[in-house]
């Protein structure tokens, strides 16, 4: 229980870090921070699908309507 614990705190200490180093990235305007927010983004999002039929949508609206 008690390692448990601190490998918890650990990572939360480790991820607190992180944030840290990413406003600091972000306050600079660097490149590395928009090409860190450009994955981001895209890793947020559905490009593309395939129906039941096999077909694959890559239109956004169409993509949509088969949700």
């Amino acid at each position: 229980m008690e390692t448990q614990k601190w490998s918890l705190v650990e990572k939360k200490v480790l991820r607190q870090k992180s944030r840290a180093c990413w406003i600091d990235s972000d306050d600079s305007n660097s490149k590395y921070f928009y090409a860190q927010l450009k994955i981001i983004t895209n890793h947020n999002n559905i490009s593309s699908i395939y129906t039941e039929n096999g077909i694959k949508l890559i239109e956004p609206q169409e993509v949509e309507a088969e949700f």
